[in-house]
């Protein structure tokens, strides 16, 4: 009788601290989440700012960026690259960055793209993330918006 009692109430403990512990880990992982989904997945570009003005990526190419241990990888829409990156908090600081050199002249304009994706990659200072949608940006403007 007296056992039972006392499965009770461990059972009951056990269940409080539980609920306590998925609850500290709930707001936490809320604190960070703009942080730490920098890692998880693949970003896909879809504006990259060029003269001030947010351009769409060329059709037929599809810049990508994935984040992972400490390093970058993906393409530019043509050549792969790879190179190291660090955070603190939301700052950023990517490169250096090394790519593969295919001539790559089609789609139109192919080239020029990338040669601006990788520049603005490497430049960005800072990123933001909001629900799928990742804004780098560098002393305060933004460079380039990427989605999953």
């Amino acid at each position: 009788m007296q056992s039972d009692r006392l499965l009770k109430i461990v059972m009951a403990v056990v269940a409080v601290v539980g609920f306590v512990m998925l609850m500290v880990f709930s707001v936490n992982s809320g604190k960070d989440a703009s942080l730490g989904n920098l890692d998880r997945g693949t970003w896909n570009l879809e504006t990259l700012v060029l003269d001030d003005t947010e351009t769409a990526v060329i059709a037929g190419t599809n810049p990508t960026i994935e984040f992972s241990d400490e390093q970058v990888a993906g393409t530019g829409g043509c050549n792969s690259y790879q190179g190291g990156y660090q955070t603190d908090g939301s700052a950023l600081n990517v490169g250096p960055v090394a790519a593969t050199e295919r001539f790559c002249q089609d789609p139109a304009g192919v080239s020029d793209q990338e040669v601006f994706f990788l520049a603005h990659l490497t430049s960005a200072d800072e990123f933001q993330i909001d629900d799928d949608q990742l804004i780098l940006s560098a002393d305060g403007a933004r460079l380039m918006v990427l989605t999953r």
